[in-house]
C-alpha cells in the first residue's frame, strides 16, 4: 500500500483493507498492517482451499480498501505451483494494482532545483565568491 499511502489515496489511520474473491462470494476479507513493515498488510488468518493440485487456479480476487476503492482491470488469479504443494501453502504477495516505481514515475518530470548561496565560500581558497551582478 506504499505507493497508494504515498499519492495520499489511502490513510492507513482511517482506511482499511480486504482482500475479495471467489473464494468468499467477494464478501470482505479485512486485512491488517504488517508489524515489521506498516507498509505490506496482510491476511490475520490464512484463507484455506482443499483438494487442489499443482496447476490449478486458487481463485479471482481483488484487493479493496474503503472508502469504495477496487483494484483496476481484470480479476487477479494465482496457479498453484509445485513448490506452494510442497510447502502446503502458497503466499501471494503483489502491491495493489500491480503498482511499481516504474509504473508510477514513467513519465516526464521537470524538476527545478533552487540554491542559496548567501554566505558562499570558495572550497579552493576559502574566501567569498565575488557576485557579479548584470544589469540588462
Amino acid at each position: 500500500m506504499e505507493i497508494e499511502i504515498l499519492s495520499g489515496r489511502f490513510n492507513p489511520a482511517t482506511d482499511t483493507v480486504a482482500v475479495r474473491g471467489a473464494f468468499n462470494s467477494w464478501g470482505r476479507f479485512d486485512m491488517i498492517a504488517d508489524l515489521i513493515n506498516p507498509n505490506y498488510y496482510i491476511t490475520p488468518y490464512p484463507i484455506l482451499f482443499f483438494g487442489l493440485e499443482v496447476g490449478d487456479t486458487i481463485t479471482f480476487y481483488k484487493f479493496f480498501y474503503t472508502p469504495m476503492v477496487w483494484e483496476n482491470g481484470p480479476d487477479k488469479l494465482y496457479v498453484l505451483t509445485q513448490e506452494d504443494y510442497n510447502n502446503g501453502e502458497a503466499t501471494i504477495s503483489r502491491a495493489f494494482n500491480d503498482a511499481t516505481l516504474e509504473t508510477v514515475t514513467n513519465q516526464e518530470t521537470e524538476i527545478t532545483f533552487e540554491v542559496d548561496c548567501n554566505n558562499a565560500v570558495s572550497y579552493i581558497n576559502g574566501q567569498p565568491f565575488q557576485w557579479l551582478i548584470l544589469v540588462v
